[in-house]
């Protein structure tokens, strides 16, 4: 067998794995945000609690009775990612509720919606907002629980009477550490 032909199958195969292993990596890279689910909070200027993500885990028995800053029905701010719920939405379109997740997945994995680890959004009247899935957002409103399975795709957290703004990432570190 030609030399040249050993080298350019080889580099041939090479190219033929590599290539789709980097492209997927560059897209997980490209549409990656940061997660939110391990963050602590920052002591806000104003006063306003901002719920942590660790907090409404249900298998810390009590965590939210437990927590200084935050408690069940008091008003309560937190960030996270838009997500539709359950009623697709398109981007742009004006909604009224949606759900808050602590994490936005990436194109090729979609985000984990645990009933412990989704807030159900209501906003107030006048206070809608376009849809932007995956888009980060800060949340403030009145915190309330549902019983339910953690495990389950129902959110077990809703904010009511709640108001919404789109942030950026670099406002993160004004929430969380």
């Amino acid at each position: 067998m030609d030399r040249r032909l050993e080298i350019r199958t080889v580099l041939l195969i090479m190219v033929a794995t590599c290539v789709p292993a980097l492209a997927t990596v560059l897209i997980i890279a490209a549409s990656s945000e940061p997660d939110l689910a391990e963050l602590d909070r920052v002591p806000q200027p104003d006063g306003m609690a901002v719920v942590t993500w660790p907090e409404l885990c249900r298998d810390r028995p009590h965590a939210l009775n437990t927590a200084t800053a935050t408690s069940i029905g008091a008003r309560v701010l937190a960030l996270g990612y838009m997500m539709d719920d359950h009623r697709p939405a398109r981007a742009g379109q004006i909604v009224r509720a949606f759900l808050l997740l602590p994490e936005a997945g990436n194109l090729l994995h979609p985000a984990h919606r645990l009933g412990d680890q989704m807030i159900e959004v209501q906003l107030s009247a006048g206070h809608e907002i376009p849809f932007a899935s995956r888009h980060l957002v800060r949340v403030s409103g009145i915190l309330r629980q549902r019983s339910g399975d953690p495990s389950s795709e129902r959110a077990l957290y809703q904010f009511e009477d709640a108001y919404a703004q789109p942030i950026k990432r670099v406002e993160i570190g004004s929430y969380y550490k």
